[in-house]
């Protein structure tokens, strides 16, 4: 775990996003430091700033989401006219949009667009609508 936590603070972030993410996952953190290490790579490669919250996010969703997965919610995203460069900024605000199911992103934006006449990129700019409840 230590060597993770070096990764991290190494990458940028800071001890305070560390502890916070430590007590909320715990798991995250305690990976394989050889996956942990292109996860990290890989949100760097993203632009992703580290000095955010959402950065740490950012590395257990993708960690959490096989690469495949993240292609099909991606190309959801893109069926609704959005292009790749916006998912990652939606991605960037709120990392679990991209861990909600090609379904349920599917519905969520039928209804957010069809149903309540907002534009697709609305809701990237406010991402954390593709994951509350439609039932509710």
């Amino acid at each position: 775990m230590a060597p993770n936590v070096s990764l991290l603070q190494e990458s940028g972030v800071s001890e305070l996003h560390i502890v916070v993410l430590f007590k909320a996952q715990p798991r995250a953190i305690a990976r394989n430091l050889v996956k942990f290490k292109e996860v990290v790579e890989e949100v760097k490669d993203m632009g992703l700033n580290p000095l955010r919250i959402s950065f740490f996010s950012s590395c257990y969703c993708n960690e959490s989401n096989e690469q495949i997965q993240m292609g099909e919610q991606v190309n959801a995203y893109k069926r609704w006219g959005l292009f790749e460069e916006e998912i990652l900024v939606a991605f960037g605000k709120n990392p679990y949009c991209i861990v909600a199911s090609e379904d349920e992103i599917m519905r969520v934006m039928d209804f957010l667009v069809n149903k309540l006449d907002l534009k697709s990129l609305l809701i990237v700019k406010r991402p954390s609508l593709i994951n509350m409840s439609l039932e509710k």
